[in-house]
């Protein structure tokens, strides 16, 4: 379905309402006469698009940062992952401060 939407498609969009690709009937007969296939989905909704697209379909960008959902968690992941570990260090360092030799009088008078 993708495909029906592409740049070198125009005159396809999506009704939002009616979860289903649209397009003027002259639009919808040039296609199927060369996409044979395609003609089952002039008709058929398709109610869980944006859930499927959200899972399987990857980015429009095709640069080289693009990314998939799975990408983005597993950056988010690491970010999360790293945050923990600086909390974690702050944590120790506050807990664990070293005390100054001098602030228990460990260290000789100077002369």
């Amino acid at each position: 379905m993708t495909c029906l939407m592409e740049k070198n498609n125009s005159g396809f969009g999506w009704d939002e309402h009616r979860q289903l690709v649209v397009a003027e009937d002259a639009v919808w007969n040039s296609y199927i006469n060369s996409h044979k296939e395609t003609g089952q989905f002039k008709h058929r909704s398709f109610p869980y698009y944006d859930q499927l697209t959200a899972i399987y379909a990857k980015d429009r960008a095709i640069g080289k940062d693009a990314q998939t959902a799975a990408d983005i968690i597993e950056e988010i992941d690491v970010e999360d992952m790293f945050q923990l570990h600086n909390r974690n260090q702050l944590e120790t360092k506050k807990t664990y401060r070293p005390l100054a030799l001098k602030s228990v009088g460990a260290l000789p008078p100077k002369c």
